[in-house]
């Protein structure tokens, strides 16, 4: 299904990893750079991306089980200089619900002060909701528990990382910086039509507990089944917060991980989108048994989802759900205009006979977008919106309400964009 579906959409180099208990399939499509032409290999290594945060977020429940802290301690308490709402807990940080504006991608230098010089430029930082009063994705956050979780191991984050999983797990293709990627088979992130390799290779050092894993699809289905369905982090799986609007199956967000409901099966997992690569990972909540899936490609969605639902349908019998379409012509209005968060612009507008949205990358994001400039065609469908990037790519839904302070927002991707005054 792989290289079929490799194929098919363009895709320069992807790794597909199936889990039954102790059994483990690999299969390996393509290259890992179209400008080497290196090919990928059973072990090569791809960007996990959000995929890190389930790691971040058991090193929390670690040191919460060792009696370093409270889930529900505010994070200024154990994080005194840390300049957000004291009211922020540990478990908002790890269940989105913080309320921050969260995809601050800062550069704070490779030093190994990189996340305490992070933590410190979120005094800029906007609160766009009260703590825990709504589901918004907060990479910041994660940031925030790395440092929080380097300072309480009295060490670097990468270096918890190491002492916690990739020794005791014997993970020999796990890492998180690029000086030890490099010595191993390590791919490269493409963009554009045809493919070309990506400009950066990896995101700031400041981002590392919220997406900097590097690592290969065994080590990766390892640690799922031996830590993700370990008993001791059962809380993990637990519901903490329904996900407003999705296509995928997710459902519900629980301490690190998602979950998902699908075909009348419950599945833990995460997604995971770095600069020109993208990482997917599924886990039966009832077997040990998991699919995880690497592809060198930013725009690779119905690639993974062609993937994803035969995985679905071969491994676990299952459908996945349709994807949205759209249904309807007719739309309020009132959703046009301009909104804006942390490193990114959205303007939905009308244009000919249809809506647009243009995106538009904005402060720190624009070191490392490789395209800083996006349109996507808008639909209405029923009571939401669906948009795509163009006719090869999947619809995705977003929806427009209202903060409890009156402004207008837009969600998608996850995350609660306010609507603001051009300009």
């Amino acid at each position: 299904m792989l290289s079929a579906a490799g194929d098919r959409h363009g895709v320069p180099g992807a790794v597909l990893g199936i889990a039954r208990g102790d059994s483990l399939e690999v299969h390996t499509h393509g290259v890992l750079n179209t400008a080497t032409g290196a090919a990928v290999q059973r072990d090569s290594m791809f960007h996990a991306g959000s995929i890190t945060k389930p790691w971040t977020a058991t090193q929390v429940l670690q040191l919460a089980g060792e009696g370093g802290l409270d889930l529900d301690q505010s994070i200024r308490e154990l994080v005194p200089d840390a300049p957000i709402d004291d009211r922020i807990t540990v478990r908002q940080l790890l269940n989105h619900t913080s309320g921050l504006d969260g995809d601050r991608f800062d550069d704070t230098g490779r030093g190994d002060d990189a996340l305490a010089r992070y933590v410190a430029t979120l005094a800029g930082a906007e609160q766009i909701t009260a703590p825990g009063t709504g589901y918004s994705y907060c990479n910041a956050g994660f940031a925030l528990l790395g440092h929080l979780v380097a300072t309480l191991d009295g060490t670097t984050w990468e270096e918890t990382v190491r002492r916690r999983f990739t020794e005791p797990l014997g993970l020999e293709h796990t890492f998180t910086l690029p000086e030890d990627a490099i010595l191993h088979s390590a791919a490269v992130g493409h963009t554009g039509t045809p493919p070309r390799p990506v400009h950066t290779w990896q995101l700031p050092r400041s981002m590392g507990p919220a997406g900097l894993l590097c690592l290969s699809a065994q080590d990766l289905v390892r640690f799922a089944l031996e830590v993700g369905r370990a008993p001791a982090y059962a809380s993990m799986l637990e519901p903490q917060v329904p996900i407003p609007v999705t296509s995928d199956g997710s459902t519900d967000v629980g301490l690190g991980w998602r979950i998902y409901a699908i075909g009348g099966r419950e599945f833990f997992g995460h997604d995971g989108m770095t600069i020109g690569q993208c990482a997917f990972l599924r886990v039966a909540a009832d077997a040990p048994e998991a699919v995880c899936l690497f592809i060198n490609l930013d725009t690779s969605a119905a690639a993974a989802r062609e993937v994803l639902d035969a995985a679905y349908e071969q491994i676990w019998r299952v459908k996945a759900p349709d994807l949205p379409a759209p249904q309807g012509d007719s739309y309020d209005r009132g959703v046009l205009g301009h909104y804006e968060r942390a490193g990114l612009s959205f303007d939905l507008v009308e244009r000919g006979d249809g809506l647009v949205l243009e995106l538009r990358a904005t402060g720190a994001r624009l070191a490392i977008a490789e395209r800083p400039y996006e349109e996507y065609e808008v639909r209405p469908s029923g009571e939401q919106f669906v948009a795509r990037s163009g006719p090869e790519q999947n619809w995705q839904p977003l929806s427009f309400g209202r903060l409890p302070d009156g402004r207008g927002y837009l969600f998608s991707g996850g995350r609660l964009t306010p609507r603001v005054p051009p300009g």
